[in-house]
């Protein structure tokens, strides 16, 4: 996750960096402007895709985690049955 937020912050300068470029060039205000908007267009999709890419990550993490938690019920679950089978043969023994 921490290269991620390097990542991130890298393209965060890279961006700023080049948003106050365009603003310090010598092109006349409507150039300017588009430089400007191409950038700030270029930024947004660069985090869009790093924010899918960290959805992504997290929505497998979840079902690991989700199946994770099952296999443990299921181990808990198969324990106590067995457990449970073995008092009523004690008890069935103890009777008969």
């Amino acid at each position: 996750m921490k290269s991620k937020e390097f990542i991130s912050g890298l393209f965060l300068g890279a961006g700023i960096g080049a948003i106050v470029g365009v603003l310090l060039a010598p092109d006349n205000g409507n150039e300017t402007l588009n430089k400007l908007s191409n950038n700030l267009k270029n930024i947004y999709n660069q985090f869009k895709g790093n924010a899918q890419d960290m959805a992504d990550d997290l929505a497998t993490e979840g079902k690991h985690l989700a199946n994770k938690g099952k296999n443990i019920a299921n181990d808990y679950m198969e324990d106590g049955e067995e457990k449970f089978d073995d008092l009523a043969n004690k008890f069935n023994n103890s009777h008969a």
